[in-house]
């Protein structure tokens, strides 16, 4: 019976991920076509700490996500994919994080990388971790890599996502 809820409760979350990702494509990129996994308008070394400070923190994320509090929703983990085609970072929901390797489903479309699919189940080991996050309460925990980015979004297009995910 756990396990059957547990399961629908992260098809759930996965729903109100899409939803916030959704909003934050919107927001980022306007009308462009380009898959919101291949953004450059970043400071690269800014990004790197975020990259590192996820990773740091990536046990609490592991902690809550398997103990979540009242409000907690769409646990979700970026992961670097690399192919001969190039690198990209994808989002990864109906995660199963007991032991490595890590599994879930790639969550959003391939802009550069080939060998992955929306949708498709992926293992991961912790090294290949880039970013989590988890909504709680309306709040989105964790982004680091989203919010290196926000630092370079026209202020009005940032201030609305904040906004969006309670910032």
């Amino acid at each position: 019976m756990l396990g059957g809820k547990r399961e629908r409760t992260m098809k759930s979350y996965s729903t109100h991920l899409v939803g916030i990702l959704a909003v934050a494509v919107i927001v980022t990129a306007g009308c462009s076509r380009k898959p919101e996994t291949l953004t450059n308008k970043y400071d690269e070394k800014k990004m790197e700490q975020a990259i590192v400070d996820a990773r740091a923190t990536f046990d609490e994320f592991v902690a809550r996500f398997h103990s979540p509090q009242p409000g907690d929703t769409a646990f979700n983990v970026k992961v670097k994919i690399e192919d001969e085609h190039g690198i990209e970072h994808f989002w990864v929901g109906d995660l199963m994080l007991d032991a490595e390797p890590f599994s879930g489903k790639i969550g959003n479309e391939p802009g550069v990388v080939k060998k992955v699919k929306f949708g498709q189940a992926y293992t991961f080991a912790r090294s290949d971790v880039s970013d989590w996050m988890y909504i709680s309460n309306g709040k989105m925990q964790g982004n680091y890599t989203l919010r290196v980015e926000l630092e370079s979004m026209p202020r009005k297009e940032a201030d609305a996502l904040k906004k969006k995910i309670g910032w």
